[in-house]
């Protein structure tokens, strides 16, 4: 029996390889077809895998450094083309504050000289009213969800109590014949606050401390005004770069001061 079941097995051994072969053919022809139906452009992938290969070593990169510079740059330096009408509201803007990191960024804002506070963006500044986003020039804050404007106000003075204190002090010093480009050269300026309220900002000598000590300046000097112009004001600025007398008005432990000097 089995002599002739070997037999017959090899006997059909030629029709099984022939239904392999048929098989393994009919799979070519119908791989050869789909390639004709749908091609694949190797041509296009390698130029696409290397575009992605850059790409991804270009964003290693970009990892490098302070990941905030990036986008503390789009946001600082973006003069946004939003048509932003001005609020009706009281609320004046008396400063922007700027840091290399973006950390500090922040506006100073108030509804009167006496309650200036500092606001970083998305913070509250009262009830529904938020600070949006800071540009050079101005500010955008968000009212019930809809965005309205606050610019520096040019006719920003001095608080009424801190007009009459230097209206009533009599200490008065008069310094003259200081170059213009060297009070800049003498003098540094950082922000005072107090309760997280911008009040001034205070004086220190720079380069030249004998011309500062001379003046009558005092390190640690409140500078609050220059010539009864409000020092958050930003035309301050034109009163220091004139030539002519200049009076700046100070707050000296306390006391009011005002020093006049003459710019040549």
């Amino acid at each position: 029996n089995s002599y002739f079941s070997s037999k017959i097995f090899i006997g059909s051994l030629p029709v099984y390889l022939s239904l392999l072969f048929g098989f393994v053919i009919a799979l070519q022809l119908i791989n050869l077809t789909w390639k004709i139906i749908y091609p694949v452009n190797s041509v296009t992938y390698s130029i696409d895998s290397s575009l992605l290969k850059n790409n991804s070593v270009d964003a290693y990169k970009n990892l490098s450094g302070d990941p905030f510079i990036k986008g503390t740059n789009q946001s600082l330096n973006q003069v946004f083309s939003i048509d932003v009408p001005p609020t009706s509201l009281s609320l004046r803007l008396y400063g922007i504050r700027y840091s290399n990191s973006g950390q500090l960024d922040a506006a100073i804002l108030g509804f009167d000289p006496n309650n200036q506070r500092i606001y970083k963006t998305n913070e509250v500044i009262a009830d529904d009213i938020i600070l949006e986003f800071i540009e050079p020039e101005r500010v955008v804050i968000s009212r019930r969800g809809i965005r309205e404007s606050v610019t520096f106000d040019s006719d920003t003075v001095l608080s009424p109590e801190i007009t009459k204190a230097l209206a009533n002090s009599s200490k008065g010093i008069k310094v003259e014949d200081i170059n213009s480009s060297a009070l800049s050269q003498m003098i540094s300026f950082q922000p005072y606050f107090s309760n997280g309220t911008l009040k001034g900002y205070q004086i220190y000598p720079r380069n030249q401390s004998k011309l500062f000590d001379s003046s009558g300046l005092k390190s640690g000097d409140v500078l609050v005004a220059v010539n009864g112009l409000d020092i958050k004001d930003p035309s301050v600025l034109k009163e220091l770069s004139v030539f002519g007398q200049v009076k700046l008005d100070l707050i000296r432990d306390d006391d009011d001061l005002s020093i006049i000097v003459k710019l040549n």
